[in-house]
């Protein structure tokens, strides 16, 4: 069976003319339409509803203790600057913020603290996209390229009352959602272990062999998979280490078990990229081998033809005085000694294990 490759998807990123003025947002042509989901909740209640224009926005701003703002797509300047305005997101945030592909970090200003890191979708292995996270004095605010994300599990958690979640603050809700994008790193790898270990049994099944370009875009995976991973482990401890009051006592506990996770991710892809810098290697060692068999076999039948070749070039130079040409026996003879000599020279390969193929 045929299999679809799936290539990571690039990182572009949107840069300004030089020259151009710091903050400056510019969106891009190509990006979604904007939409605004917001979803405030407090120990008691939790009120969702989308919104159409900033007047809602500043409605909904201290109506519990706290707000989540979720935008997905990026194509709307006028309600990008409703964000800012209201929330006062910083200018330099903003421009990397719409400016997708963005290196994982975190970046602190005043009173805020904006996280960037790459989320993979549900629908694929290889490919994700940038999730920016503000977080502030009661309020969190997450940006995304399409719609769909790996946050469906912080929802639920704060839509059913009773959770942990529904007491906390903002600075928990920022862990919870930084906490369930590390999370889902975890099948991803497991399917990348899945895939290699298949390559590795295909390797030595000769009827279903494994193509360079393949073990190629595996290997391209898992070094995109790596940029995108390694990062999360100096993230989360420039959370731990910052001095502000957004994140507190409490809640970095919780980040710590968030950056044990980071590490074990790193773990992951680093065991997956040596298998498959492994698998590699062996799938070298047995095009090597193929080709030393195949040089083993000509040897053999040039072997075999050299003392035939001998015996028919005797017989061959026809001069006068040699006996054999008047013999009425002397063709059958001379191909009965070339079988002869074939046939004990297989036995003698055969017996040396020349013949034999190594498994």
């Amino acid at each position: 069976m045929n299999r679809t490759t799936r290539v990571a998807r690039p990182l572009r990123r949107r840069r300004h003319p030089p020259g151009t003025s710091p903050g400056t947002v510019e969106v891009d042509p190509q990006a979604r339409p904007t939409r605004l989901h917001v979803l405030s909740y407090g120990p008691e209640r939790v009120q969702e509803s989308d919104v159409q224009s900033v007047t809602e926005l500043r409605q909904i701003v201290g109506r519990d203790p706290v707000v989540w703002v979720q935008v997905d797509g990026l194509g709307n300047a006028q309600a990008l600057g409703w964000i800012a305005d209201v929330f006062g997101v910083h200018s330099l945030a903003l421009e990397d913020i719409v400016n997708a592909g963005q290196r994982p970090r975190s970046d602190e200003y005043d009173n805020q603290i904006v996280i960037f890191l790459r989320m993979p979708r549900e629908s694929s292995t290889a490919l994700t996209e940038q999730l920016a996270i503000v977080l502030g004095h009661g309020f969190v605010i997450t940006f995304l390229e399409d719609p769909g994300d790996v946050l469906g599990p912080v929802r639920q958690r704060i839509r059913r009352s009773g959770g942990r979640i529904r007491n906390e603050g903002s600075d928990y809700l920022a862990y919870a959602l930084l906490d369930a994008v590390i999370d889902a790193y975890f099948p991803v790898l497991e399917t990348h272990g899945d895939r290699l270990a298949e390559m590795e049994q295909r390797l030595f099944v000769s009827d279903a062999p494994v193509s360079p370009s393949e073990l190629y875009d595996m290997n391209r995976e898992m070094l995109a998979l790596r940029g995108w991973i390694r990062p999360l482990r100096e993230l989360v401890g420039v959370l731990l280490r910052a001095e502000n009051t957004l994140v507190r006592d409490k809640t970095q506990l919780y980040l710590r078990d968030c950056y044990d996770h980071a590490l074990e991710l790193i773990e992951l892809i680093e065991i997956n990229r040596e298998i498959g810098t492994s698998l590699i290697d062996l799938y070298r060692a047995n095009l090597n081998m193929r080709l030393n068999e195949i040089m083993k076999v000509l040897t053999i039948i040039a072997t075999i033809f050299m003392p035939l070749t001998f015996i028919a070039g005797v017989y061959g130079m026809n001069f006068k005085h040699m006996p054999e040409l008047a013999w009425k026996l002397g063709y059958p003879f001379s191909l009965a000694l070339m079988a002869l000599v074939a046939i004990g020279m297989l036995i003698y390969f055969r017996r040396k294990g020349w013949l034999t193929r190594e498994k």
